[in-house]
């Protein structure tokens, strides 16, 4: 094989690698965020009881001009 040939072939690999290896890092980055945003959700849902809030009764706002 020429030389030029074999440089060709090994940058092509590792044009491929390079690709799936930053496929692999984003996906991990993508899923340890998601991990990090609920974690913080779930701290501060306990740390000030959101699910014990009550939500204000709806009005029928007709029924005052009646």
């Amino acid at each position: 094989m020429h030389a030029c040939s074999t440089h060709r072939v090994f940058c092509d690999a590792q044009a491929e690698e390079t690709a799936r290896l930053n496929a692999a890092s984003t996906t991990v980055a993508a899923a340890a965020h998601v991990h990090h945003a609920a974690r913080s959700l779930r701290r501060h849902v306990q740390r000030h009881n959101v699910h014990r809030l009550e939500l204000p009764v709806e009005v029928d706002v007709r029924s005052r001009f009646i």
